[in-house]
């Protein structure tokens, strides 16, 4: 019987298996290439912090690798035994038997261990990471009552340059907003940290954040603050202030001047146009739906339109069904109450709002009950119904409050 050629065959699953090769790096992040290091030791730090498997499938940015320098330090650290033990247990292979480290953050916290906390904040779990930046603050917190010699006192200065360059390579290789109602909360609250940090290593007091929030008001004394502090400060020092100049004001250049002179006007359906254009705007490509998360980022899409929204001048309150259950099927319904202060602004004046808001476009149209499919379906917002609804804002936080005492 003749043999079959079965060479395409094996040329293509070699094929397969180099693009599964190359495409694997994207799912650990970028690691640095260190020439003064060996690089089996950075590989085997970069296979202890990251996660091959993706557990949480792409719902948090993969964080960015650790410096060369940072490395260094821990090259040395991880000569001594215990320092290695509770380090390697950092990896994906313990979570099931403790996955927060908790004997490791035990030896930190024992320890004020630097080289290991710093480590942690590159860990593929968004929770070690904002414990780990606790653990780093708490570490710089206690340096005013180090007694150390002269030489000791240049080796901390060197750990704080380390630092600062690090945060800074993070913010500016992490994105500061995501999708997702609970991820967006915990990946807000990471980022929250990593400013509180930098305020702390650059000796400045711009970004005094409450656990989860991200923005703060930004004023002219503020502003004035920043920039003499930017000239007053050292070239270590000054990047680092100058980027908590820019994220703050990335958050006072979303007010919308057009928008708060319709509001001022109090023409209600110029308000929901204009509210209408601004979904359909920021509601563009949200992240498709999974298994885990069947809604995708829908949601979390909506918390980021509150997030713009609370800041607009003439709106005064809002909020949407966030503690309302809802069916786990595509494109799922959201409804979001704004309170817009009008004309002279009494109280008389106010109108609440509720924009009944669809996770997705289905791509068919109805004509008398039939619905023919004529495009595809895309994972935009869609304005799909608008009223008044009095009190709808307060109902929602009285929901909550009822179902999450403290929440």
């Amino acid at each position: 019987m003749m043999m079959r050629d079965r060479s395409p065959l094996l040329l293509f699953s070699l094929l397969l298996a180099c693009n599964a090769s190359e495409a694997q790096p994207d799912l650990l992040g970028a690691w640095p290439a260190c020439a003064e290091i060996d690089a089996s030791f950075v590989h085997e730090v970069k296979r202890t912090l990251t996660d091959s498997t993706d557990l949480f499938q792409g719902a948090y940015p993969v964080p960015p690798g650790l410096t060369c320098e940072l490395l260094e330090g821990l090259q040395e650290r991880l000569k001594d035994d215990s320092a290695r033990y509770y380090f390697a247990h950092f990896s994906r292979r313990y979570w099931s038997e403790d996955g927060r480290n908790t004997n490791g953050f035990r030896f930190i916290k024992r320890h004020m261990d630097f080289d290991l906390s710093v480590a942690a904040t590159a860990h593929w779990n968004a929770d070690i990471r904002i414990m780990a930046l606790d653990e780093l603050m708490n570490y710089r917190r206690m340096r005013p009552m180090v007694c150390t010699t002269k030489e000791g006192y240049a080796h901390l200065l060197v750990q704080d340059e380390r630092t600062i360059r690090y945060l800074i390579h993070v913010l500016e290789n992490t994105p500061w907003f995501i999708g997702g109602s609970e991820n967006s909360t915990i990946h807000g609250a990471y980022i929250g940290k990593i400013l509180n940090a930098l305020d702390l290593f650059t000796g400045t007091e711009f970004f005094h954040l409450q656990e989860g929030q991200l923005h703060v008001a930004f004023t002219d004394a503020r502003g004035s603050r920043c920039a003499h502090a930017v000239e007053e400060a050292d070239p270590m020092k000054w990047q680092a202030i100058g980027l908590l100049f820019l994220f703050s004001l990335s958050a006072q250049a979303q007010n919308d001047y057009h928008f708060a002179q319709v509001i001022k006007r109090g023409n209600v359906r110029a308000i929901d146009r204009h509210m209408k254009r601004f979904i359909h705007r920021e509601g563009k490509s949200v992240r498709p739906g999974s298994y885990l998360q069947p809604l995708g980022g829908a949601e979390g899409r909506i918390q980021e339109l509150w997030y713009r929204l609370r800041k607009q001048i003439g709106v005064t309150d809002l909020d949407w069904d966030r503690c309302v259950a809802k069916e786990a099927i595509w494109p799922g319904q959201w409804t979001l109450g704004v309170v817009f202060r009008t004309k002279e602004g009494r109280g008389e004046d106010n109108v609440e709002r509720c924009y009944t808001i669809q996770g997705g476009r289905m791509g068919t149209i109805n004509i008398f009950g039939w619905r023919p499919r004529i495009r595809s379906a895309r994972d935009d917002l869609k304005l799909i119904g608008v009223c008044s609804c009095p009190d709808f804002v307060e109902a929602q936080r009285a929901l909550c409050e009822e179902r999450w005492p403290g929440h």
